[in-house]
């Protein structure tokens, strides 16, 4: 083969390895699944943290599924956007911990509560939701794990655009990013709750514009043509 035909072959392999991006996120988006990241740190002191360990993790949740109103004068909507009953949903979580290292739970249930123009302002609350029997270190049972961000009507309340499941909060408009991990004793007492700060959350699935659909059928048309030019220098190779 030419330097030529080397090249070209390599540019192939670019060309695939990005289609396979783009149908990965076409899939996830047509199922009505979409995954947000996040981290941060805790900022209180317990018997599971000290001041300053962080975590990270991120919740897959069912963007179709109908809400319904939430009760609290802040939130509009509250939805079970993660649950066995949705394939696909779930969350994972990572803990940071200088007294008991790292710490890794995930579970298959979730909650997403949103208020955009309340008379509060703008809300955002998730809800991740471990099995009863889950526990922590020093035979404390993980109760649940909650995203807490806000954005108060004096602060312009513009960390949302909507009220529904998907919403996207704008982290740098939320004059609250943080949350709080809520643990009992084996009776489901003595409760506490370390609370944290999110430093991030992100969403790394895109979904496809329109033009970037055309985009895929023109990139599947160019690999059957690649495939034919492929095998055609193969074989004067």
């Amino acid at each position: 083969m030419t330097t030529r035909d080397l090249l070209f072959l390599a540019s192939v392999r670019r060309s695939c390895l990005a289609l396979a991006m783009m149908l990965v996120y076409a899939a996830n988006a047509h199922s009505g699944l979409i995954t947000y990241d996040f981290e941060g740190s805790f900022n209180s002191t317990d018997s599971l943290f000290n001041s300053g360990d962080t975590f990270a993790g991120s919740y897959t949740f069912g963007s179709t599924v109908v809400p319904g109103s939430h009760p609290d004068w802040t939130l509009d909507t509250q939805t079970l956007a993660m649950s066995s009953a949705l394939p696909g949903t779930g969350w994972s979580l990572e803990f940071s911990s200088s007294i008991h290292g790292t710490l890794s739970f995930s579970g298959t249930s979730g909650v997403i509560s949103v208020g955009n123009d309340t008379t509060f302002g703008d809300r955002y609350i998730v809800n991740l939701n471990p099995a009863w029997s889950t526990m922590l270190p020093t035979d404390r049972i993980f109760s649940f794990f909650q995203l807490d961000l806000q954005d108060p009507i004096a602060a312009g309340a513009d960390m949302l655009t909507t009220d529904a499941v998907d919403a996207y909060p704008v982290l740098g408009n939320a004059t609250v990013a943080g949350g709080r991990l809520v643990h009992l004793n084996t009776a489901g007492a003595d409760m506490l709750q370390p609370q944290f700060t999110l430093t991030n959350l992100s969403t790394p699935y895109a979904v496809p514009a329109p033009a970037t659909i055309a985009l895929m059928g023109l990139g599947l048309a160019g690999l059957g043509f690649s495939r034919r030019k492929v095998k055609k220098i193969r074989q004067q190779g």
